[in-house]
């Protein structure tokens, strides 16, 4: 939310320094995104006790689903272990360089090609498809020292 709102005041501020060398939605892209590492540093440098932020949108969280390997299910144990998969997930992208992180979030649960993550990081295809595979290895890596099989993601 935090986020959201810097954008939002960003762009207020910002919005007659558009220059149409790109296309909007990815100027407002980088922004958020932006804004969401300056809110993600700060809370690191002052972490706060007992509060607990999720990464991502509701679309997102379906998406989360999909990467953890998991589908809906009524079966409680089954939904646990969902539920313990996709904080697991969470708690190693909180953790992962702020680069690496933004970029596995716009590519997997925000959706976003490796064109538009191109236009939105303001840098080159193959510099996105090289930092994506640097993020997923980061994140295996961080994912097996959590005790996460790393195999269960469909990246």
């Amino acid at each position: 939310m935090d986020a959201a709102q810097e954008t939002m005041i960003t762009l207020a501020r910002r919005i007659r320094d558009f220059a149409f060398r790109s296309r909007f939605s990815s100027w407002v892209y980088r922004i958020a995104v932006n804004a969401a590492i300056d809110t993600r540093r700060r809370r690191l440098d002052s972490p706060r006790a007992g509060i607990h932020t999720s990464v991502g949108s509701a679309e997102g969280e379906h998406h989360l689903n999909q990467v953890a390997g998991e589908t809906e299910s009524s079966d409680p144990v089954v939904e646990v272990a969902r539920t313990e998969d996709q904080q697991l997930i969470q708690d190693a992208l909180t953790r992962l360089n702020p680069r690496f992180s933004a970029l596995l979030i716009l590519r997997y649960m925000e959706g976003l090609s490796y064109e538009e993550i191109s236009e939105v990081q303001e840098c080159s295809l193959g510099t996105v498809k090289s930092r994506l595979n640097r993020a997923h290895t980061a994140l295996r890596e961080l994912l097996q020292h959590s005790g996460y099989d790393p195999d269960h993601l469909n990246l």
